[in-house]
């Protein structure tokens, strides 16, 4: 079976809930440990092109920063989107 471009377009939708879902795991199973999250941020030359993107890293921070505790930290890194 052959997977088609909508799949995956509907696959990357539901990404959040098995992330979060991860680093909440990830943290009960440690007891001293602080679990750092890398979230890459889209840095746009143009305040319009905010607009052709999802703010998925947003949520995510939001998510879990509420649903964590202090030992979970979220670093945010810039991803420059490259002109070719």
């Amino acid at each position: 079976m052959r997977a088609e471009a909508g799949d995956f377009a509907i696959a990357l939708r539901y990404v959040l809930g098995p992330v979060v879902d991860y680093v909440l795991n990830a943290e009960k199973q440690t007891n001293f440990h602080k679990i750092c999250v890398l979230v890459p941020e889209l840095v746009v030359r143009h305040w319009w092109e905010n607009l052709l993107h999802n703010r998925r890293a947003d949520l995510l921070k939001v998510i879990l920063l509420m649903r964590g505790n202090r030992r979970i930290i979220v670093i945010n890194i810039p991803w420059y989107l490259e002109r070719d």
